[in-house]
């Protein structure tokens, strides 16, 4: 009995402080209870297995560099010797990837239209020059990082499709 009329008076303690009514407060609680429901339904809808590629970049901050590479490239040096060249710490090697999770949309979609096995030409982006080898392509279960990108891109989605199909009208007194 004591507890419970030490929680109530934090309770209301908490509500004034934060300038809500008891009715406000469950209003409030039942609005972020449907918003998380909503998010968790659109989360749910990622796949757990998608198409991926396996990469490894060289990337050079100039042009000069990327020409530099893919004429090493071109003249039969390997593809790893050329990349830990450009990256000696990691040798460019970007993992698996699936299809809306790089951060360049141009070397992503270059990836996807490369044959295994073989590199893309020069990719200008806005931070410098790639040149992206596919070492493999698969359907393969998505990496928790991945998840959450695709999630967080189909909840904006969701988002900006809901905004554009609004009507806000601004009422003035």
């Amino acid at each position: 009995s004591w507890l419970i009329g030490s929680l109530a008076f934090l309770m209301d303690a908490w509500m004034a402080t934060w300038g809500y009514t008891l009715e406000e407060l469950e209003e409030s609680l039942r609005l972020q209870i449907l918003v998380a429901y909503q998010r968790d339904q659109i989360a749910e809808s990622i796949p757990d297995i998608v198409e991926q590629v396996e990469l490894q970049q060289v990337f050079a901050f100039t042009e000069a560099g990327a020409n530099r590479a893919l004429l090493n490239l071109n003249s039969g040096a390997s593809f790893e010797d050329v990349a830990f060249e450009f990256s000696p710490e990691t040798g460019g090697y970007l993992g698996w990837a699936p299809r809306g999770y790089l951060l360049i949309p141009a070397v992503e979609e270059a990836a996807f239209n490369q044959p295994v096995g073989t590199y893309t030409d020069i990719i200008e982006s806005e931070i410098g020059f790639h040149i992206v080898l596919v070492l493999n392509r698969e359907e393969r279960p998505l990496s928790p990082d991945a998840r959450l990108t695709l999630a967080r891109q189909a909840l904006n989605a969701w988002l900006e499709e809901r905004r554009s199909a609004s009507t806000i009208e601004v009422m003035v007194e």
